[in-house]
């Protein structure tokens, strides 16, 4: 049994969760026969499965793969969930046809959907979270999204459970495909089944499953629910072929688009179905390794940490008390994620120096007076550099910078209670230097072990374990609160020596708060005398532990729920009592919160909205470029819009003769490109020579997912920026200071400004044989046979033409290559237009070549007769890094060419 160090307090009885999503979780005894016309039992009896990355090759040619094996039975639905099924619990007035399978939705409906099933048959719900974000048609964003793999509950299946369900009687050419759907889905189960009496795994419309997108290997788990995130993108996996795919282009490995996947994706050929049951002893895959541990959840986003410390640069370590690892996230990263360190050192106390570069800790917990050692590491995935602090006994480490400017590391020798005068007075208070990696010489300041925290003058001093106690200026050691119990003590880092602490219900604790309260059910805050100035309340059902100052305002605690279990992680602003919640999860002790200021804090503007494009990595792409845009609009000569093909297929760097930036998005049509040339390119690039624009004719469906709404006006700052006028008239500085620390801050998007806004991909594949099938066309090309969508992108797109001209300001207009495999269909492109209507546009385009005197039309792929060979090819619709070489080298000739007046 692991061993425990505290047990100080029984808790009060439990009256709610907070706001998490949690419902009972009594066993119900589910009759099967009710359900059993719509499941089908899967006993895997000894079976095994493999999940293959069928993209990507191991040194000897094969694709890796993990061998999956299974100890329990799980129920899956026979069919897609269908239109009506999803109406009769979720309030949508997007979907018809009751027997046609649910499409258009994100990951984030599907779970909702499953936990409304569970909630309609009396179950505990598979998944919880904290709150959720929704527009009209789709939920996009579970904040603090967890998965219960043990409940038994309707959830969506893993990838594993979906393969075993489909691998038995598989038949591709029985299913709703490219050959046979007529570009659309089909009622449920009209197409014959497999041996498991399953329907449309094959076809109709590909299926969301559970897991994050992990990578495989040659390796073997047993019961695996999947990786424990989705990487810096933030992607999922979806199965199944759907009715754009040909037959011979299905695959029972394929893992998911021909773009990529995150929770926020929807498709018209994209839905999912049902699975019922618990996952005894889940496996998840986590920092590259194997775990049965329950994944730690983060219940805030970087956004949202943001709106309290003020910046992105904050990061948070704590101890996993199951594993006894040092856990920390930074919220400035790429892949804001928990990351344990694992190795032999229980860790105690983290906290991270005061650069954020490396973390301190200690072996034994406050309270106990058992031999604790000092340790310095850095704050990487690995740990590296650490380093050993040689003395007898060392616990409880502070760090500090001195008025001098060097670092140093305050500690005590022993973290026992402080009950015993004598025995207290007997340890003491001690500080070393720390520099280049390295302790210096240990210095004592004072006796008494003092580990609530030294002020700067290093005299006074405060601690809290049993009693609370304090060093004063004049050396003498007091004791405050009455001489009654307390402990948690921390002392404020603002210079104001405010002290907070928790208490026991005591006497005087109950005085000042006005009412009776139990065990550390109030954070305390006395002044620098002693005098109790303020008390908040723990929510409901919870008590604090593990309190800890951050910044003036802000506290970090844990809170610990009706069992003892420290399960929440919360930031705590005392000017408001408000609480943001950080991180669920099993046992969650000691946490520290590094903090450094932005900038941007003393500008007169709502930080929480300015320049606030997107709430995590998985967001659109354009919302990821949007701060970068900002901070180099001064500057910045040449900008492309556009679709991915733009977004893969421009090179900034390969304009030679001005600074570029590639300013693409997906999803993306005329409609957006003129929305961003109108509201922030031509107003604010104060330098602009050159917009370049893809003219991508087959997404010119005016498809309502594809537009300024869908792709723009979901998060805050595209909404502040309508509100600023898009700072036309007002002083731009202050968006732009605001996007500079942003980008400074934050490492991913450092990736897109060392990239000017690209997206490389540097995978060789073929314009017909690729990672992807060529047949499959995304839309049926008869939607040109009404000219009123492409005449509105053409309308659009002269408007641009328009503006610019007025500034003086060069138009390239770029058809960007496509497979020459569609010169042979009566299609233009994979999104439709039929060839003969786009002969016809491309012949209106032509005309505004000779219109207007800042427009250069670049056709280059010439109906599919174009000269970019497979080399350059990442899939048959898009170039690759070579290939946006080789087109954009073109672009900036033309630009030249115009420019010194030599355009033909």
């Amino acid at each position: 049994m692991k061993k425990r160090y505290l047990l100080l307090f029984s808790l009060p009885l439990w009256t709610s969760c907070s706001d998490i999503e949690l419902l009972d979780s009594t066993e119900k005894n589910y009759v099967i026969e009710e359900f059993s016309k719509e499941f089908i039992k899967i006993s895997p009896n000894g079976q095994t499965i493999a999940i293959k990355d069928i993209k990507s090759k191991n040194d000897a040619g094969e694709n890796p793969s993990l061998t999956v094996s299974f100890t329990y039975d799980y129920y899956i639905e026979k069919h897609e969930v269908t239109c009506g099924e999803y109406k009769s619990l979720i309030d949508t007035k997007s979907c018809t046809g009751d027997s046609l399978p649910v499409a258009n939705v994100t990951y984030i409906d599907a779970v909702l959907y499953a936990n409304a099933r569970s909630k309609a048959d009396g179950y505990d719900t598979a998944y919880t979270y904290s709150s959720r974000e929704c527009n009209e048609k789709n939920c996009t964003q579970l904040e603090g999204l967890s998965f219960r793999p043990e409940v038994k509950a309707y959830r969506l299946p893993t990838e594993a459970e979906w393969i075993l369900a489909a691998q038995d009687g598989w038949n591709t050419g029985n299913s709703w495909n490219a050959d046979n759907a007529e570009s659309s889905s089909h009622p449920v189960c009209s197409k014959s089944k497999n041996s498991h009496d399953i329907c449309d795994m094959e076809g109709n419309v590909s299926e969301w499953v559970n897991d994050w997108l992990g990578s495989t290997w040659n390796a073997s788990a047993t019961n695996f629910v999947g990786a424990s995130d989705g990487g810096s993108l933030g992607e999922r996996v979806i199965k199944g072929g759907n009715y754009h795919n040909p037959a011979k282009g299905i695959n029972i490995y394929s893992r998911g688009d021909v773009y990529t996947v995150t929770s926020t994706t929807t498709s018209d050929y994209l839905g999912f179905r049902l699975a019922f049951g618990e996952i005894p002893e889940a496996l998840w895959l986590t920092n590259g390794k194997f775990s049965r541990q329950i994944a730690t959840t983060l219940l805030a986003n970087a956004g949202n940490v943001r709106k309290k410390t003020r910046t992105f640069k904050t990061k948070l370590a704590f101890r996993n008390d199951e594993t006894e690892n040092l856990v920390y996230v930074n919220y400035a990263s790429t892949n804001i994620a928990p990351i344990e360190i694992r190795d032999t050192l229980s860790v105690f106390h983290p906290e991270i120096s005061p650069d954020g570069d490396h973390v301190a800790f200690c072996t034994s917990p406050e309270g106990v007076g058992t031999h604790s050692e000092i340790y310095v590491r850095d704050l990487n995935e690995t740990g590296t550099n650490l380093v050993k602090l040689d003395v007898k006994n060392a616990a409880i480490p502070r760090w500090k910078i001195l008025d001098s400017g060097d670092t140093v590391i305050v500690y005590v020798t022993s973290a026992q209670n402080n009950k015993e005068p004598s025995t207290f007075m007997g340890e003491s208070t001690w500080m070393v230097p720390f520099a280049n990696g390295q302790f210096g010489t240990p210095q004592k300041l004072f006796d008494g072990a003092y580990h609530g925290g030294v002020d700067n003058s290093l005299k006074f001093a405060v601690t809290g374990s049993t009693l609370l106690r304090a060093r004063t200026s004049n050396g003498s050691d007091t004791v405050w609160y009455n001489s009654e119990q307390a402990c948690n003590a921390s002392l404020s880092k603002d210079g104001s020596n405010k002290t907070l602490f928790l208490d026991f219900g005591s006497e005087t604790g109950r005085n000042f708060v006005g009412t009776k309260y139990g065990v550390h059910e109030q954070i305390l805050i006395a002044d620098s005398t002693g005098t109790l100035i303020q008390s908040i309340p723990a929510p409901s059902g919870y008590s604090f532990d593990h309190t800890e100052w951050v910044s003036t305002n802000l506290i970090v605690a844990t809170l610990t729920n009706f069992d003892g279990v420290h399960e929440k992680i919360i930031l705590l602003d005392i000017s408001d009592s408000s609480i943001t919640e950080l991180v669920y999860g099993e046992e969650l002790w000691h946490p520290n919160i590094w903090v450094t200021p932005s900038t941007s804090e003393q500008t007169s503007i709502d930080l929480d909205s300015t320049a606030m494009y997107w709430t995590q990595p998985a967001d659109p792409l354009l919302s990821a470029k949007m701060n970068i845009f900002w901070s180099i609009s001064d500057s910045v000569e040449v900008v492309a819009l556009g679709s991915s093909r733009v977004s893969m297929g421009f090179d900034p760097f390969a304009i030679k003769n001005a600074m570029a930036f590639n300013m693409a998005t997906i999803p993306s049509d005329m409609d957006v490109s003129l929305y961003l040339a109108k509201n922030y390119v031509l107003p604010h690039c104060k330098r602009l020579k050159a917009i370049v624009v893809s003219l991508d004719l087959d997404l010119w469906s005016d498809m309502p997912e594809v537009n300024v709404n869908k792709n723009l006006l979901s998060f805050p700052g595209y909404f502040y920026d309508i509100n600023h006028n898009f700072w036309k008239k007002e002083d731009a500085s202050k968006i732009i200071e605001t996007s500079k620390q942003i980008v400074s801050e934050l490492e991913y998007l450092q990736g897109y400004l060392d990239a000017m806004g690209m997206v490389r991909y540097d995978e060789v594949n073929s314009w017909t044989t690729g990672g992807f099938n060529p047949n499959a066309i995304l839309a049926d090309s008869t939607w040109s046979n009404s000219d009123t969508a492409y005449k509105i992108a053409l309308q659009e797109f002269e408007e641009l033409l328009q503006l610019a001209q007025s500034q003086d300001i060069l138009v390239v207009g770029v058809v960007f290559p496509q497979s020459p495999y569609f010169a042979e269909t009566g299609t233009f492109g994979r999104h439709g237009m039929k060839r003969s209507t786009a002969k016809e546009v491309l012949a209106d385009i032509a005309k505004l070549d000779t219109t207007y005197s800042n427009f250069i039309f670049m056709d280059e792929n010439k109906m599919g007769y174009h000269d970019y060979p497979d080399s350059l090819v990442y899939d048959y619709d898009h170039l690759n890094m070579y290939g946006a070489r080789v087109i954009t080298a073109r672009i900036d000739s033309a630009i030249f060419s115009a420019e010194s007046g030599s355009r033909k």
